[in-house]
C-alpha cells in the first residue's frame, strides 16, 4: 500500500479529529512534539513515529498517522461499544528539514503490529500496582466498598461515614460497636490510568480479583504420610503445576518427611484494618466461701448462701484485621450490679463408722404393712412400712454405707454396715442421697420412700442382720 500521496483519499487531519472529538474513537493519546530547529513554512516536514519510547520510523504524510491509528481503533471498536478508545503507547515528534528522508510504507506496518489500542480507566491500586481496572471511579469505589464489606456490615460503613464528616453520633447501646477508623494497607488508592480495554471488569469480576490476591511462593513441610496429590490441593494447586515447581520431586511420588516443597500461597493484595468502640455488658463472677463447720460431718457441704453473678457495663477498643480480632482493650468500666458471694459450709466433725448399737425407726411415721415370715410361698425377710406423709428414709443408726444402687427385687437398695455386728438393709427406694464408703450418722436421710423392683406399692422394705444372720427388725426397732 502507497502512503505516500498527500491526497490518497484519506480523511484529513481537521475532520479525524473532529470526530476524534464527537464520536467514540478518541485519538487523544497521539502527542505531537516539537523539533528542535526553527520553524521555516518553506521546508518540508517529517514525522518521526516512537512507540513505547522507541524509535519506529519516519513518515512525511501525518494522515498515514492519522489513518493507521483510526484503523486501529475501529479495528477494535467493536468489541467494546460505547467505550472510547485511543492509542496509548504512541507519540509523534514533527521536525522540518532540508533533505526530508522518510519510509512511509515499511513505518506503518511497524505501527500497525506495535500500536497498543487502550482506554482511560480508573483502577484500584496496591502497594503502587493496579489490581483492578475499572469503566468508571463509581465503580471502582463500589469494589473497594464489597471488599470492605467482607469485614463489617453496610451500617458500621454508614455511621464511620459520618464520623469522617464530622457528624455527632449518639452514645453506643448495649451490645453496639462502631468504626472508629479503617485502614487499607499497602497504599491502597484509586486513580486514573490507561488500561488494555480487556483487562476492564465489573464491579463483581473485579472483586473476585481483588479477593483472589496475588500468588507467591512459600515453603511446605513435608509431614508423614503426605502425597504430592494431597498437597497440591490443600493449596489450590494441580499436581504437575507442583512438579513444576519442584522439578527435584522423585519420579515415584514418594516424599520424605521433614523436606521442604515449594508451594503457590495466594496473597492478599491488602489488609482492611479496623477500630471499632464496643460496648458490652458482662458478667462480674461470684467467689466462692468456703466455712468450716464443726457440727457437721466431715466430707459434707452445705450451700448456706447461693452465688450470684453481678454485671458490668464495659467499653473496649476492639483491632480487626481482615475480620480477625487481633488486640482488645478496656477503655471503661462500670459495675452495674454487685455480684453475690456464694458460701458454702465444709463439715469437719469425725463421724464414726460404728454404730452405738441401738436402732431407731427408719421411717417418718407409718405402719407396719407386712412382717417378717412366709409369704405367697416364700420367706418375707423384713418388714414393711407404708402410710407416712413424709416420705424420708433414715439411717437406723450411725454407720458405713456398703451398697447403694440397684439390685434385682429390691429396686433402688442401700445396706449399711453398724461395725458392731448389724447391718440393715432398705428396699424399693425411689431415690439415693448416699454413696458407697460413706459414713452416715444414725437418723441421717439415706433416701426417698418408693415402689422400685418387685413392690406391691409405695412403701419401705427393712431388713436387720446381726453377725450375718437374718434378724426380726421389730425386736430392735420400735416407731
Amino acid at each position: 500500500m502507497d502512503y505516500g500521496s498527500k491526497h490518497n483519499g484519506y480523511k484529513s487531519r481537521s475532520s479525524f479529529w473532529k470526530r476524534s472529538l464527537t464520536g467514540s474513537v478518541c485519538a487523544a493519546a497521539l502527542l505531537f512534539g516539537t523539533s528542535g530547529a526553527s520553524a521555516d513554512s518553506e521546508l518540508p516536514e517529517v514525522y518521526h513515529i516512537y512507540i513505547n519510547g522507541k524509535n519506529a520510523g519516519t513518515v512525511d504524510d501525518k494522515s498515514i498517522i492519522e489513518k493507521v491509528s483510526e484503523e486501529a481503533i475501529q479495528k477494535e471498536q467493536p468489541k467494546f461499544k460505547d467505550m472510547p478508545l485511543m492509542i496509548s503507547n504512541l507519540k509523534v515528534v514533527p521536525e522540518q528539514v532540508f533533505r526530508p528522508a522518510a519510509d512511509n510504507e515499511k513505518t506503518a506496518e511497524r505501527m500497525k503490529k506495535e500500536m497498543t489500542v487502550a482506554i482511560e480507566s480508573t483502577a484500584i491500586f496496591a502497594d503502587g500496582k493496579p489490581a483492578a481496572f475499572f469503566k468508571s471511579k463509581k465503580e471502582a469505589e463500589e469494589a473497594l466498598k464489597q471488599y470492605q464489606l467482607k469485614y463489617t456490615s453496610e451500617r458500621k460503613l454508614r455511621e464511620y461515614k459520618k464520623l469522617q464528616d464530622g457528624e455527632k453520633l449518639p452514645p453506643l447501646k448495649e451490645g453496639q460497636s462502631r468504626i472508629t477508623k479503617l485502614e487499607l494497607t499497602n497504599g491502597v488508592h484509586i486513580g486514573e490510568v490507561k488500561a488494555a480495554p480487556n483487562a476492564i471488569t465489573n464491579v463483581k469480576d473485579g472483586l473476585k480479583k481483588l479477593e483472589k490476591g496475588t500468588v507467591r511462593e512459600s515453603l511446605y513441610k513435608v509431614q508423614e504420610d503426605d502425597t504430592k496429590s494431597g498437597i497440591a490441593s490443600s493449596y489450590s494447586m494441580s499436581t504437575d503445576e507442583l512438579k513444576k515447581l519442584n522439578p527435584g520431586l522423585k519420579e515415584d511420588g514418594s516424599l520424605e518427611a521433614g523436606s521442604k516443597v515449594k508451594v503457590l500461597v495466594n496473597q492478599p493484595y491488602f489488609d482492611v484494618v479496623i477500630q471499632e468502640d464496643v460496648s458490652k455488658q458482662e458478667a462480674l463472677p461470684f467467689q466462692t466461701e468456703t466455712v468450716k463447720d464443726a457440727s457437721m460431718e466431715k466430707g459434707k457441704t452445705i450451700v448456706k448462701q447461693k452465688g450470684e453473678d453481678g454485671q458490668a457495663q464495659r467499653s473496649y477498643v476492639f483491632k480487626i484485621e481482615n475480620g480477625r480480632l487481633i488486640s482488645r482493650e478496656i477503655v471503661s468500666d462500670h459495675q452495674v450490679k454487685e455480684p453475690v458471694k456464694e458460701i458454702v459450709m465444709k463439715g469437719t466433725k469425725k463421724v464414726s463408722s460404728v454404730g452405738d448399737g441401738s436402732l431407731e425407726w427408719p421411717a417418718m411415721g407409718g405402719v407396719i404393712t407386712s412382717k417378717l415370715g412366709t409369704r405367697w410361698g416364700k420367706l418375707h425377710k423384713g418388714i414393711d412400712i407404708s402410710g407416712v406423709s413424709n416420705k424420708t428414709i433414715k439411717a437406723a443408726d450411725g454407720g458405713k454405707v456398703i451398697f447403694a444402687g440397684k439390685s434385682n427385687g429390691y429396686g433402688n437398695k442401700v445396706e449399711i454396715d453398724h461395725g458392731n455386728g448389724f447391718k440393715t438393709l432398705y428396699g424399693h427406694l425411689n431415690s439415693i442421697s448416699v454413696s458407697e464408703g460413706e459414713t452416715v450418722e444414725k437418723g441421717e436421710k439415706i433416701g426417698v420412700m418408693g415402689s422400685t423392683g418387685h413392690s406391691t406399692g409405695l412403701h419401705l422394705h427393712f431388713e436387720v442382720y446381726k453377725n450375718g444372720k437374718l434378724k426380726n427388725p421389730l425386736n430392735y426397732v420400735n416407731k
